[in-house]
């Protein structure tokens, strides 16, 4: 990405945003998980939101009405 901007380091990257506005430490992130454990998290949340429906999600039909 650094060649095809025409830069050599990250440094030049961010150049532009001032020294004090710079984080001076490593961001504190979880470690990468694989796409498997992503989609498998995601499938538990979405089963959570339901909230037991009957069908498995939430069903908003006729709310409006």
């Amino acid at each position: 990405m650094l060649a095809v901007c025409g830069l050599e380091t990250a440094d030049e990257l961010f150049s532009q945003i001032p020294a004090e506005a710079r984080l001076k430490r490593p961001l504190d992130l979880a470690p990468g998980i694989s796409e498997y454990e992503i989609v498998d998290y995601f499938k538990a949340m979405a089963e959570k939101n339901a909230g037991g429906s009957s069908r498995g999600y939430a069903s908003f039909l006729g709310a409006g009405v």
